[in-house]
């Protein structure tokens, strides 16, 4: 097929002088942020760690070095059994004061904690920014994303208590029900979105109730830093406890000592699977999961592809492709290779390389170490099992630069046929019959979202029904993604478990608790009766709360 012709002769460009000249020229040129790092927050005081610390070196080089903002605590086994510690005993078994704490309580405290974060978004964006490199504009949409987050959080745990507030009533017994906390939570997020998805898994953990430890990710922790102060502001000790370093150091004696009673995860499942197995009593942990996914991009034969080639230029490449629903892998109808390919490497190389502050660029700096490597090895692994390099800016590598890159045809031989690449690299595969992309489907061991791009109804329908088996979202001519936030985030087989929008959070850090009592006894009824008028009892607390404007 000659839409598969090699676009650059298959050459690989290891230090593309174009791309190497995009960096900085000396630090003197740039404005760096500078903060203290190597702090963490346990039991209500913000502490210092130096025994092992390294630098937050930045992807982006200023002549052969890369800028160093700060540095970064590797917290051990010490520290993190002593923020264990910490949220046990603010959590005593059930009677501490912020699981005991009334939803009022709750909602001042988290809407005090909204008022500072708010306040400090220009900084928390600024060094977003320069961490993981994400562009300045995103950087900054993360930030507010992360407000709307905490704002729908409040709304929803405002909601959800007023709506049970009501006695349930069957075969002569009365009850009422509420959502209680669980216990101690760890929490753990991903560098791509260090902020909204690490949120995401705590802020309705803390606010059902719970206590939390908040292991902040290695890449991306620097916006972090500023919030400690914010916690430990409005949060009793203990309740909120924020930790820096690696997984294996922190989360591992975590799990292996048996008191944490949630794991909330997002990372790699074979992480997550490590992280269950060192846990001494497994069937009593509760799990909110977020792991790997290898999202594909179904056109059907009357797909508009000049519309498919740009929303798959984008839902494959913002961010660099460093999204859990980027899309991965793109099959495409042989009769429509011809008119899809040329689009879609034009949109492609359209989009601009260039630093995070740069007005309008889409591919930024890697901020994983060995991640240009890994990307080399994936395509070097598709050209010598006949695929080409089909965009004339691809394969072009500079530092921690990568230009964005589409490879096909991609077969089942390839590593791209089925291993998540997680950066900017588009495969593209070829099919004859439809069951060809949904037998992949069916057979991948992920199954986070998946798009399709077609109008005939029939066609569609039979795609549709088999992505809805499989995947946790299915995107009708448009990109996978994640939002808008009040939706339900998930996924099924290796991608997830529960889901991570404020409404269905909420709930699942709680667990449904009953109280009740039998009709047949006058006494039952005035005890139950006194027990709500007194307002002596946070479970029969029976007030209307409106939550904060």
């Amino acid at each position: 097929m000659s839409a598969f012709k090699p676009a650059n002769n298959d050459h690989i460009l290891t230090d593309d002088k174009e791309l190497r000249a995009l960096f900085p020229k000396s630090r003197s040129t740039i404005k760096p942020p500078s903060f203290k790092g190597c702090q963490y927050l346990v039991n209500g005081e913000i502490k210092t760690f130096t025994k092992a610390t390294e630098p937050i070196a930045t992807a982006i080089y200023a002549g052969d070095e890369r800028v160093v903002i700060s540095e970064f605590a590797r917290c051990d086994k010490e520290v993190a059994l002593e923020a264990l510690e910490a949220a046990q005993a603010a959590w005593d078994k059930g009677r501490g004061k912020w699981p005991n704490s009334t939803i009022q309580e709750r909602v001042r405290a988290m809407h005090g904690f909204l008022q500072d974060y708010k306040a400090a978004r220009e900084e928390m964006a600024e060094l977003l920014m320069w961490d993981i490199c994400k562009s300045k504009k995103d950087a900054t949409d993360e930030i507010d994303r992360t407000i709307d987050f905490i704002e729908d959080t409040i709304s929803e745990a405002v909601r959800l208590y007023n709506s049970q507030t009501n006695f349930e009533v069957s075969s002569g017994v009365a009850a009422q029900i509420r959502h209680m906390p669980v216990g101690v939570v760890l929490a753990s997020g991903p560098f791509n979105y260090p902020m909204n998805e690490c949120y995401t898994t705590f802020i309705p953990a803390l606010m059902a109730g719970n206590t939390v430890i908040l292991r902040i990710p290695r890449n991306g922790a620097s916006p972090h830093f500023p919030t400690l102060r914010m916690f430990q502001k409005h949060f009793p000790p203990g309740a909120i406890n924020v930790l820096s370093g690696s997984g294996r150091e922190i989360m591992t004696p975590l799990m292996q000592s048996g008191g944490i009673d949630y794991l909330a995860f997002i990372g790699r499942s074979s992480s997550a699977s490590a992280l269950i197995k060192a846990h001494p009593e497994p069937h009593r942990l509760h799990s909110l999961l977020q792991m790997d996914s290898k999202d594909c991009a179904i056109l059907l034969e009357d797909a508009d592809v000049e519309l498919a080639a740009k929303q798959c230029a984008s839902g494959a490449f913002s961010f660099n492709g460093q999204r859990c629903t980027a899309i991965k892998l793109i099959w495409v109808p042989e009769k429509r290779v011809a008119d899809f390919v040329p689009k879609f490497v034009q949109a492609v190389d359209a989009l601009k390389i260039g630093m995070p502050w740069d007005a309008d660029a889409k591919i930024t700096p890697l901020c994983e170490d060995e991640k240009p490597n890994g990307l080399k090895d994936l395509i070097e692994d598709a050209l010598k099992h006949g695929a080409h390099i089909l965009n004339k800016n691809g394969a072009r590598f500079a530092k921690s630069l990568a230009s964005p890159t589409v490879v096909g045809p991609v077969t089942k031989d390839m590593k791209l046929y089925l291993e998540e690449q997680f950066g900017p690299i588009a495969p593209i595969a070829v099919y004859n019959d439809i069951n060809e992309p949904l037998s992949w489907i069916a057979e991948n061991k992920y199954g986070l979202q998946s798009a399709v791009f077609g109008y005939e109804p029939t066609a569609l329908a039979r795609v549709v029904d088999a992505l809805a088996m499989a995947e946790g979202r299915v995107n009708i001519n448009s990109p996978d993604k994640r939002g808008p936030d009040v939706l339900p985030f998930t996924g099924k087989k290796n991608s997830a478990l529960g889901m991570t929008n404020a409404k269905e959070a909420l709930k699942l850090f709680a667990i449904p608790t009953i109280v009740a009592t039998t009709l047949g006894d006058e006494r039952n009824l005035r005890a139950v009766e006194g027990l709500v008028k007194s307002g002596k009892s946070n479970f029969f607390n029976q007030d209307f709360v409106f939550a904060p404007s």
